[in-house]
């Protein structure tokens, strides 16, 4: 009996996360700890950045990251973490722009720490 067949008195199985890509063949499972683990792993890197802070909140559904000037939190970015083409990236939620690959984490957050640097400048 194959993993997704019906049997009575007992639950389906979880369907894939809506942002799995379908390109080729069956679409596979994504376990959602990876998408934690590289934002919890930013969010640290941004805990020795003088002046920013990192706080997780939930947008549809999805765990993100939120990057805030402590003193601007109008400036604030959200990063979240997607899966594309076979890796996971790094992207603004509002901008809905790719940042970096996700495997990336000092580059990316000294990409959105300078971002930020500038933000607060002006």
């Amino acid at each position: 009996m194959g993993t997704h067949a019906k049997v009575p008195g007992t639950r389906q199985a979880a369907s894939p996360p809506r942002d799995v890509e379908r390109e080729r063949g069956p679409v596979t499972f994504i376990p959602q700890r990876e998408r934690l683990s590289y934002l919890f792993h930013l969010a640290q890197l941004f805990e020795r950045l003088h002046g920013l802070m990192a706080v997780f909140a939930v947008i549809d559904g999805f765990v993100v990251l939120r990057v805030i000037p402590v003193r601007q939190p109008r400036g604030a970015r959200t990063v979240g973490c997607v899966y594309k083409q076979g890796q996971w990236w790094f992207y603004d939620v509002r901008a809905d722009q790719i940042i970096r690959p996700a495997n990336e984490l000092a580059a990316t957050a000294r990409e959105i720490g300078t971002q930020m640097e500038t933000v607060v400048a002006a």
